[in-house]
Order: C-alpha cells, then structure tokens, then sequence
C-alpha cells in the first residue's frame, strides 16, 4: 500500500480553472467593494446538493483607468493536497465532507462562479475584457488531473455593453447606505439593481454598471443570479491584468455558440470521459444535454430568459 495519496476534494474536482501563470500591474484602485454572488444552476427546488443556490464572493477593484471584477480564485487555480497516511487521507475526506453537509442544511453551497474568471474593463478605450475557464476543454486536457492545474483560459473583448436603465424612484437600504431601485432588460434577463448615489461610482457587479452610484444590490429574474455588497473599503490596491499557461482569444459571439454547444452536445463533447456503453445507454434515456442557464444569451435570441428550443 502506497504511505503517500493525492486527495483531491469533491469540492474542487471539476471547477475548470485554468493554471495562473503571470500578471502585470496596470491601475491602483480607489475604492474596493466585496460582493456575495448566489446563484442557481437548477429548475429543481429540491434539497439535492446539485440543485441547491451557490455563492461566491467576488470583488470589484476600480481605479481610474481601470476596472477589475474577479472572483477570488480568479488570479490563482485549485491545488492538490498531498497527504501522508491512509488515517490522514480518511481524516481530510470526512472534513470535506462535514463542510458540504453544513452547506446542505443551511440550503446553499459555496462554489466557484463557473461564469468568468474576472472582467478587466478600460475606462479609457470603453472595451473590456472577460477571461473564462473553459470547464469543458479541462476535463479533456492530457493532465494526470482532469479539470486540475493544467487548463484552457477563453478571453474574448466586447465594447462596454449599454444598459436602458429606468429608475423606479424605490428606496431600501443596503450595506448602510440609502439606495434607489432600477431596472433594465439586459440579453436576455431582467436586472433590478439598488445602487448608492452617495458613492459616485457607475459600476457595479459583473458587467452591470451605468448607474449615478455604486450598485450595491442586483438580481435577475426573480432570484436566478444575485449580487449584495458585504464590504467595501479604499484602500487602494493593484489592479492586476492576470495570465495563464493556456489561453485562447474568441469574438464575442463565437465564445457564447461555443459555450451554448458545449451544454447541448455535452455527451459527444465529453465522450473520451464515458464508456461507449454508458453514452449509448444516457442517449437512449434522453441524455446528451445539460441544462443551460446563462448569466447572459447571445444578443438577438432568447430575449425571454427561455432556454431557446
């Protein structure tokens, strides 16, 4: 029996996070906000933990050039734990364990958003640039480790999307400061944002921003994705253009059919992962797709927030 495993948490297994390799320092933050992400992966309101809401917690770094909105291991990659001793082995399984249990009862898991690893937005050429593990290219990869260290980093750059916003005049409180509500359609989704006209900052969570105040608060489509401020201090701090060891640049358009395709045709795309026998038999009981919820659907389609048929 080998006195040496290599324990890779169900947690981690599978997070398609591509291998930091390098960064270089372009902005110096003015404010810095702290935002918890939830969102749902599943129709299914069942207490199974696949379909259980997930959260993160996110961070929005704006200098004045610059804006950086990563995820906090969107700079870095899951690692390995090496462990010594089948006791330790046991020991460290049963710990991971505990903690996802403790997340089932509570009714949401902590996870890693599957949706971008950062969006780095200039605020002087108004592009920005959205950086996004490629889950699927990762579970595919040569690695010893599948969805490990070694992993593929789609970027693609989109001109600063435009948002209609209509303020609704509304008020709540939000993190202590006094917000206004408004709302927008934005590809695909309806958004209600809170944001804080005594922060004169027009960003906010994810893409979202163009408000005469920080958003504080957001959500789409009646809870599938949210975003609340749990912090925010300034402190300025660096603003980091991250690389990686594999990356891979795509219009716009061809990441979202690319990433839509890769839901659909999950079976024929992962068929190195199953046995011819398991995929014949999944096919013939109606598999071959994942369910496909999207923070955003390609621009022109979808405007419902309705799985396109």
């Amino acid at each position: 029996m080998p006195d040496r495993f290599v324990v890779v948490p169900f947690d981690c297994v599978g997070s398609g996070y591509a291998r930091y390799a390098d960064s270089s320092c372009i902005d110096t933050s003015y404010i810095n906000v702290v935002y918890r992400h939830v969102f749902r992966t599943s129709e299914d309101s069942s207490s199974r933990p696949k379909d259980l809401p997930k959260q993160c917690i996110e961070n929005l770094l704006a200098g004045k050039n610059h804006t950086l909105y990563i995820g906090h291991k969107g700079q870095g990659a899951h690692t390995l734990k090496a462990v010594v001793g089948l006791e330790e082995s046991i020991r460290h399984n049963n710990e991971v364990s505990a903690r996802q249990q403790e997340q089932i009862n509570s009714g949401i898991i902590d996870a890693i958003s599957p949706f971008y690893l950062w969006i780095l937005k200039n605020n002087v050429s108004f592009v920005q640039k959205v950086a996004i593990a490629d889950q699927w290219a990762n579970l595919l990869d040569e690695s010893d480790y599948p969805g490990q260290p070694e992993g593929l980093a789609n970027f693609y750059d989109e001109p600063f999307p435009e948002f209609s916003w209509e303020i609704t005049g509304d008020t709540a409180e939000v993190f202590g400061y006094d917000c206004i509500r408004a709302e927008c359609d934005f590809r695909g989704r309806h958004w209600t944002a809170w944001f804080a006209p005594e922060i004169a900052v027009n960003e906010g969570p994810w893409k979202l921003r163009g408000l005469p105040g920080l958003i504080l608060k957001a959500e789409a489509d009646g809870g599938w994705f949210t975003y609340e401020c749990v912090g925010i201090d300034t402190e300025p701090r660096p603003i980091y253009r991250y690389h990686y060891d594999n990356e891979r640049t795509m219009k716009y358009k061809r990441y979202m059919k690319y990433e839509r395709h890769c839901f659909e045709d999950a079976i024929y795309i992962l068929w190195d992962l199953l046995l011819p026998v398991m995929r014949e038999d999944m096919l013939k009981a109606g598999a071959g797709s994942i369910p496909y919820y999207p923070m955003e659907y390609l621009p022109g389609k979808n405007e419902s927030g309705k799985r396109e048929k």
